[in-house]
């Protein structure tokens, strides 16, 4: 186990932001979920709630969604 120092800050070395620590959340994250969608993916919380497009800006698209799997989601909508 890793203990952090008071004061230091824990960086990756040769970070590419794979974690996405830095970056902001993702929309999908933030949201406030009905009991219903506890259980839900990210991107069918999306997808539920009509908001694919906004998946296009997150920073963490490329983590979630390949190019041809999200054209398919969105002509579903």
């Amino acid at each position: 186990m890793t203990r952090k120092k008071p004061g230091k800050e824990n960086i990756c070395i040769n970070c590419y932001n794979q974690h996405g620590c830095l970056t902001e959340e993702p929309l999908c994250l933030l949201m406030k979920r009905e009991e219903d969608e506890r259980s839900l993916s990210g991107k069918k919380l999306m997808e539920r709630r009509g908001l694919l497009k906004d998946c296009k800006i997150c920073l963490h698209f490329r983590s979630c969604w390949t190019e041809e799997a999200y054209r398919k989601a969105i002509k579903k909508q």
